[in-house]
């Protein structure tokens, strides 16, 4: 049995969000208080390519969201901080989010996205989130056809890796935004854009052929010679 060669089954190539469908699951949430805390959360997710896990055990003090260059700080695998710099769009997001979430008259929890559950304060789960972005992403399929048919928050992390290496930025830095251990790992996100590759071709030129001039041109005598005439 052993002898046997298995199946080889084909490696689908991993799904990203396109920009179009992107806006559209953000638009989903509500404007409502919970629809302001599960937008900034996806911005957040995508404009920073963190982890899930990450994002949710951030605290209100691993945000610094003044000065021209905002930042959230970030724990990953093996407890090991990094800075991860986030736009000034984000920023903003953010700044609403923790003005109505954290300044209100109950004591601010340290967590910067939390849940409150028989009025206990706690970390969110995992599975809340993959829930709500499911949810968002299917509403947003009958305005965007583009939307993926299964949605979750890990594609927000691999569509960010994926457009920074199609907009020219080096894998050594994707590697190190990502919090990558290992530059192989971040290699599964580098996929090339159909302009990436089109690119690559046209810097090639093709060789042109040279122009084989017939042997009778201008030799009458030679032509007759091969027409059988002398």
């Amino acid at each position: 049995v052993k002898r046997v060669p298995q199946c080889k089954v084909p490696k689908t190539e991993k799904t990203v969000i396109g920009e179009e469908a992107m806006a559209a699951i953000l638009r989903q949430p509500a404007n409502t208080k919970m629809g302001l805390r599960d937008r900034t959360m996806m911005i957040l997710l995508y404009d920073s390519g963190a982890r899930l896990a990450e994002i949710l055990g951030l605290k209100v003090s691993d945000v610094t969201l003044d000065g021209d260059n905002p930042y959230i700080r970030v724990n990953g695998k093996g407890s090991k901080q990094r800075i991860v710099p986030i736009s000034v769009k984000t920023a903003a997001h953010l700044t609403h989010y923790i003005s109505a979430y954290h300044m209100g008259k109950r004591p601010d929890p340290d967590l910067l996205f939390f849940t409150v559950i028989k009025k206990v304060i706690g970390l969110m789960s995992e599975g809340n989130v993959e829930r709500f972005v499911k949810e968002y992403a299917r509403k947003a399929q009958v305005s965007c056809p583009s939307v993926p048919d299964n949605v979750h928050p890990h594609m927000f992390r691999r569509t960010r890796a994926t457009q920074l290496y199609q907009n020219g930025v080096s894998l050594q830095l994707v590697s190190r935004l990502l919090g990558h251990a290992s530059l192989e790992t971040t290699r599964l996100y580098a996929k090339p854009s159909l302009k990436m590759l089109r690119d690559a071709i046209e810097s090639v030129e093709t060789p042109e052929e040279k122009e084989v001039k017939p042997i009778w041109e201008a030799n009458e005598v030679m032509m007759a010679h091969l027409s059988g005439l002398r």
